[in-house]
């Protein structure tokens, strides 16, 4: 632990990907151990993994229970801009990302006819329009101003001396509607400046690609904090993890499950 025992707390949980068990043991942790006010799930809960509709079942249910934040990953955009034609993305793109795992844990015939080239898109969305919903009310982005500001979102934000919540307006606008800087950027854990005294946390990246790690990689300067980032890989065989945090006084600590998926 980061300073010293944390009283009122929200917590941080990375990329689930799909990995239902990991994550069933990574919230009885939290809860065995700490007395917290929120979660904030910073997306991609679908993809890459076997149990893309568990998950989401779990996180639903979740939600009625507890005061929760979801935010948008870049997988549940690409099957949003699948779904609703949106064209965001070319054809294939969720497919080439772990799309047809995603469709096989909601509906194997719907699979099968989708692997026979026929196309699903009408039945599914009439089938499974409630998740498809759920998934429209997430987040790009939250603040939370406490000790310092926190900026949450799935992929963190540019490097840019800006605050985070403007860093879509500028890029060029084929990547203004993908929300880049929140859904795609993998720039700020190799930021050597602290933007606006805000502390970035977020996943999208396996820290595996950064540091060879499987822990959250806590990037520093001698401002600080710049950026949190806690995807340490799961889906991949490694780690789940979550950051918990005292907004009121900046303490922090990490849990951390290996996948059990």
């Amino acid at each position: 632990m980061v300073g010293g025992e944390i009283k009122e707390m929200l917590a941080a949980i990375g990329d689930i990907h799909g990995c239902i068990k990991t994550v069933n043991k990574l919230i009885d942790k939290l809860f065995a151990k700490y007395d917290i006010d929120t979660f904030i799930f910073l997306g991609d809960f679908v993809d890459r993994g076997d149990n893309a509709k568990d998950v989401l079942d779990f996180i639903i249910n979740f939600s009625k229970h507890y005061n929760s934040i979801f935010l948008m990953g870049n997988h549940e955009d690409m099957m949003l801009d699948y779904f609703f034609s949106e064209g965001k993305y070319d054809a294939n793109v969720w497919f080439e990302n772990g799309g047809r795992l995603t469709i096989k844990s909601f509906d194997k015939e719907l699979f099968l006819r989708l692997i026979s080239f026929q196309n699903i898109k009408k039945d599914f969305v009439k089938k499974f329009d409630n998740y498809l919903n759920f998934i429209k009310s997430f987040k790009f982005y939250h603040t939370v101003e406490g000790f310092e500001k926190y900026f949450f979102s799935h992929a963190g934000c540019l490097k840019i001396d800006l605050p985070p919540e403007f860093h879509n307006d500028v890029v060029p606008d084929n990547k203004k509607k993908i929300f880049f800087p929140y859904l795609w950027s993998r720039e700020i854990d190799s930021y050597d400046k602290k933007i606006e005294n805000t502390v970035v946390i977020h996943g999208h990246t396996p820290v595996q690609k950064l540091n060879g790690e499987s822990t959250p990689l806590v990037n520093r300067s001698d401002e600080g904090i710049i950026s949190i980032n806690i995807d340490t890989g799961c889906v991949y065989g490694f780690n789940l993890s979550v950051l918990i945090l005292n907004e009121a006084t900046g303490e922090f600590d990490f849990e951390v499950v290996r996948c059990l998926d």
